[in-house]
């Protein structure tokens, strides 16, 4: 109950004083919000650990962050899944306030992104069994930079509605790429009695780099451009969130080097 209780309550702390940061008269009590969220997360570690410690049932078998390919892929996760949020977050601003598009018709840009990621999962069996995870994944982050960089380049100026797509499908291919095989090698190494707690954990970390990505992209999207009608400064808040974002999925390709081969689950 309490261990529930401070999980629950410490990651909501932790994206609601994230969310306050977007607003000047909330931005002070930002810190000490955060703050107490992470340390109910740390309350919240320490209790399942002296349960576990007791032979009691913890609420999550918190050992399971012992393993590294379940610590990496669960990274991978967090950070490709905040990168999406992001950029779902950031282009349609600049889609509707300068390109003129309606919501709509903005909701359909995003196929660019989401069809490549649909059609590379088809090849996901036929690359496992030839190359080792880490050259998957990194060729994944690879791609995603390449993305990334196209569009600081075209949002340099003023991109038009095709540019915009050519960067949201490079960067939607490479997540095609590395989802699967993230979500593979995060449970290549858990045993059947805790894949309960992997998924748990895997599920909490899929809604939580929702949140943290949207609030974090907002919070620079608002920096850089304290008024939307301004192109200029509009611009300079999207040129700011794709260097965050190429920024991240670079730290994603280095962190991508310590992944080893995969190896039989353990019992």
């Amino acid at each position: 109950m309490v261990g529930g209780i401070n999980s629950a309550l410490g990651i909501f702390l932790l994206v609601y004083g994230l969310i306050l940061l977007n607003n000047p008269f909330t931005r002070f009590i930002s810190p000490f919000v955060i703050l107490i969220g992470v340390i109910l997360l740390i309350v919240f570690y320490f209790n399942q650990r002296s349960r576990i410690k007791k032979d009691m049932h913890p609420l999550v078998d918190i050992r399971l962050f012992q393993i590294r390919s379940f610590i990496l892929g669960n990274i991978f996760l967090f950070m490709y899944g905040s990168v999406i949020s992001g950029i779902r977050f950031v282009i349609p601003v600049f889609v509707q306030t300068v390109l003129g598009y309606n919501a709509l018709t903005t909701g359909y840009i995003f196929v660019a992104m989401a069809l490549p990621m649909f059609l590379v999962t088809f090849t996901t069996g036929a690359i496992t069994v030839r190359f080792q995870p880490r050259y998957i994944i990194s060729a994944g982050f690879i791609i995603c930079i390449i993305g990334s960089i196209y569009l600081i380049s075209v949002f340099s100026s003023h991109p038009s509605l095709y540019d915009i797509l050519i960067g949201i499908s490079l960067i939607g291919l490479g997540v095609g790429v590395i989802a699967p095989h993230g979500s593979n090698l995060a449970f290549s190494q858990i045993s059947h009695d805790k894949q309960p707690d992997a998924s748990a954990i895997r599920s909490t970390n899929s809604n939580l780099n929702t949140s943290v990505g949207t609030a974090i992209f907002g919070i620079i999207l608002l920096m850089g451009a304290s008024n939307a009608l301004n192109v200029e400064k509009l611009l300079g808040g999207l040129l700011n969130s794709f260097y965050v974002i190429a920024i991240l999925l670079l730290t994603g390709l280095i962190m991508a080097q310590f992944v080893k081969p995969y190896t039989k689950n353990r019992t």
